[in-house]
């Protein structure tokens, strides 16, 4: 009787363990996340990992995720099935994929990550105050410092020519060649503008640069970096391309200076976190890279005669 009694005693307080562990340990909310994505690359795939990553992390997570191939019209489509979904929270990686986004009837919050100047793709009404139902984080980097990398890198106070290849129908584009234009001037460089609106038109845009420039730049556009390869080519033992993606100096370019984006993923899970405990995206201030990257293809400066 005695040992039965110790048995069952047991039994009670491991059951009594059992329960209070599970009480005090706090369940993950539920969450389901629509993500559209402008068009693959390296930076922004990173950028969709980190978020992912995280996201699991945290919640019970159904995670969605489309491709837009660049394009506004499918960008909206995707928006559009995720709000059939009834998703919690629309990611927009990409200027264009956040534009879309928002261009639905909804109210379903939108994140949008690496996104260079949210004013001026009239995503958010301020950086500090937002003031609509979306917020998020911009992948800008201070143009100087990219402008001071190549220079540095190739090595010369002379006068530089720097070719961009960009899509004119990307805002983030714009912005950033009026930017580079302007702090170009008190650095004794000029940027030359090669317009390329598809990837199949990119090496016929940096073609057009050739003997024109003397190393060239894809500075945060997503059509020129999806088809950088085909840039790296027609540079290839010539003059130096540079990024502002460090995860495709590997395709040939010659360096890159620019955020992180699987940290820039984690970011934007942030902000999704967020209006998971209860605030507004109205009152998310957007964020911005908290770190920046800087690597060079050894390689590729040796076959320039690059130090």
């Amino acid at each position: 009787m005695k040992l039965l009694t110790t048995i069952i005693g047991a039994i009670l307080l491991n059951n009594f363990a059992f329960a209070t562990a599970n009480s005090i340990t706090p369940s993950k909310p539920s969450l389901s996340v629509g993500v559209i994505q402008i068009i693959e690359h390296p930076a922004l795939n990173q950028t969709r990992k980190g978020l992912k990553d995280k996201l699991e992390a945290k919640t019970n997570l159904k995670f969605y995720w489309d491709t837009a191939q660049g394009k506004f019209d499918l960008a909206r489509q995707i928006a559009q099935k995720y709000v059939a979904k009834q998703v919690n929270v629309i990611v927009a990686i990409g200027t264009l994929a956040a534009q879309a986004a928002l261009s639905t009837k909804s109210d379903i919050p939108i994140v949008f990550s690496s996104v260079t100047d949210p004013v001026k793709a009239r995503l958010v009404k301020s950086l500090e105050r937002p003031g609509g139902r979306a917020t998020g984080v911009s992948n800008f980097v201070a143009v100087e410092r990219q402008l001071d990398f190549i220079r540095k890198v190739m090595g010369t106070d002379k006068p530089l020519k720097i070719g961009v290849v960009y899509n004119p129908g990307e805002d983030n584009s714009h912005t950033l060649n009026q930017a580079m234009q302007a702090a170009a001037k008190a650095k004794n460089i000029k940027i030359v503008l090669s317009a390329a609106i598809r990837t199949c038109e990119v090496q016929s845009a940096a073609n057009r640069l050739m003997g024109k420039v003397d190393a060239i730049l894809i500075n945060n556009d997503n059509t020129a970096l999806a088809a950088f390869a085909s840039i790296a080519k027609v540079c290839a033992g010539k003059i130096p391309a540079f990024v502002s993606d460090v995860d495709i100096v590997d395709q040939g370019a010659a360096g890159a200076i620019g955020a992180n984006q699987y940290i820039l993923g984690q970011q934007t899970a942030d902000c999704v976190l967020k209006l998971v405990n209860g605030m507004k995206a109205a009152e998310i201030p957007v964020a911005f890279p908290s770190k920046i990257d800087e690597r060079l293809n050894e390689k590729i400066l040796k076959s320039l005669g690059l130090a």
